[in-house]
């Protein structure tokens, strides 16, 4: 379902059913040429604190487990599965002042 799912939304590389998320993202950072300051990670469990404590912007849904939400940036008001990844994209396009001309160009 994952990888159908990101074909469906032009995601080329999707690493799955590793424990190790951080070496995950490694490989995703190094394949991809991009420095910890520049990932949003939206992570739910402890075996993505690893990832949390790097990345410039850490956040977590509504119901990510309790030592994950007291340690990220952010915290969705949905709980995963149920809006978390929008709401935090939605999050990221405000903060860098592009929403509302994607709105725009959606509405016509």
């Amino acid at each position: 379902m994952t990888t159908r799912r990101a074909e469906e939304l032009g995601i080329r590389l999707v690493v799955q059913e590793r424990k190790n998320k951080a070496e995950s993202y490694r490989l995703l950072a190094e394949t991809n040429g991009f420095t910890d300051e520049h990932v949003a990670y939206m992570g739910d469990d402890l075996l993505d604190l690893p990832v949390l404590g790097r990345v410039g912007f850490s956040a977590a849904p509504s119901d990510a487990a309790p030592e994950v939400r007291e340690r990220v940036h952010w915290v969705s008001a949905h709980p995963g599965g149920r809006g978390a990844v929008r709401d935090l994209v939605e999050f990221v396009l405000k903060s860098q002042g592009r929403w509302d001309a994607i709105v725009q160009q959606l509405a016509g």
